[in-house]
Parts: C-alpha cells; sequence; structure tokens
C-alpha cells in the first residue's frame, strides 16, 4: 500500500491533473509506478510465476491503457486505482485470448512472443472462463464484479479495494464472498 504521505500528494497530483496540468499527471504516473510493479509482482507470485506476462510489461501496458482511458481524468486515487485493475485485467485477458487462439490453430498472424511471457494453455483457459463468468456477473451485480476485479486482477487489499470503489470494508468483504461463490457455480456449470 501506498504510505499516507504519498497518498494524500498522490490525490493532490491526480486534482491537479485533472484540471489539465500535464506536469502533474506525469508526477502521478511516477508516483504510482512501484506501487503497480509491487502488484504485478504479488500476482505473479500468487500464480506461481505463471503470469501472462513479466511485471513490468504488465504495468507498462496498463500505463499505455491508462494514458488512453485518461480523457476526463481520475475522480480521486481510489478510481485510478479500479481503473487500473480493470486495465490490467484486459491486458490478461486479451493474451489469454492469444494464447488459447494460437493453440487451437487460430487464424491470427503468428507473432514470435518469449515463451516466459505467456501463462501455460490450460491457466489461459481458465482466464477466459474466469472473465466470461465475470461478465455475467457484471450484469447482475455490477459492484460485485468491481469487487474481483480490484481483488484478483488488480491485487487490491480489501481495504484498497473499498477506497477505490468507495463503500465499507464490510461490504468489500461480503460482495467478495458472495461474488466468488456465483463465480464458482457458474464456471462449474459452464464446463
Amino acid at each position: 500500500m501506498i504510505p499516507e504521505p504519498a497518498h494524500s500528494k498522490l490525490t493532490i497530483l491526480l486534482e491537479d491533473a485533472r484540471g489539465g496540468d500535464e506536469r502533474a499527471r506525469r508526477k502521478a504516473y511516477d508516483a504510482v509506478y512501484e506501487y503497480l510493479l509491487q502488484i504485478a509482482r504479488t500476482q505473479r507470485r500468487k500464480r506461481g510465476g505463471n503470469e501472462l506476462l513479466k511485471s513490468t510489461e504488465l504495468v507498462h501496458e496498463a500505463y499505455i491503457k491508462l494514458e488512453r482511458l485518461q480523457k476526463d481524468g481520475w475522480q480521486n486515487r481510489g478510481h485510478f486505482f479500479a481503473v487500473a485493475a480493470t486495465a490490467m485485467r484486459q491486458i490478461i485477458l486479451n493474451q489469454a485470448r492469444f494464447k488459447v487462439a494460437a493453440k487451437r490453430g487460430g487464424n491470427q498472424q503468428q507473432v514470435e512472443l518469449e515463451e516466459h511471457l505467456l501463462v501455460e494453455n490450460g491457466a489461459a483457459e481458465e482466464l477466459i472462463s474466469l472473465h466470461e463468468a465475470l461478465q455475467k456477473l457484471e450484469k447482475l451485480k455490477p459492484r460485485m464484479a468491481q469487487v474481483v476485479e480490484c481483488r484478483f486482477f488488480g491485487g487490491l487489499t480489501v481495504e484498497q479495494t473499498a477506497e477505490a470503489l468507495g463503500i465499507s470494508t464490510p461490504t468489500v468483504k461480503r460482495d467478495h464472498k458472495e461474488a466468488l461463490t456465483w463465480l464458482y457455480k457458474e464456471i462449474g456449470a459452464s464446463e
């Protein structure tokens, strides 16, 4: 978690960036870079190192995506981290889809990638199943899907997820538990 003084500084930088200050925007990205890298590394360790992308590559791809999404600015640091979690989810999912398509002989152009950047075939298929189930959950209970996205793809703690979504920590815990139960049932039923 970002230390509290840095949290306050980040909030100010994001507010200034929202006002059009380009320098503040760059400083805000610099301020969260190590934190996002830490999240990506934690996610890799949780999955035994078999992640779709190296940690630094995931963060850099997320930065590019965040740049494109930053049209109206970030409402606050919580909003920034929630959007960062969504960006990471989309990047990971795209890599998983590529892996599955390549495995099945898809009509995509063959691109040479370093093997250590890709996840194993089974894990890629599991990620796609999770994504499809999460899309269904988004239609039924959008906040629950956001909680899972922040926790699973963004690597945020319960407290960070609560801040990112503007809800209480007990709500995050309750939503996360209910969402995981629903997702397990949904994924199990589809298989």
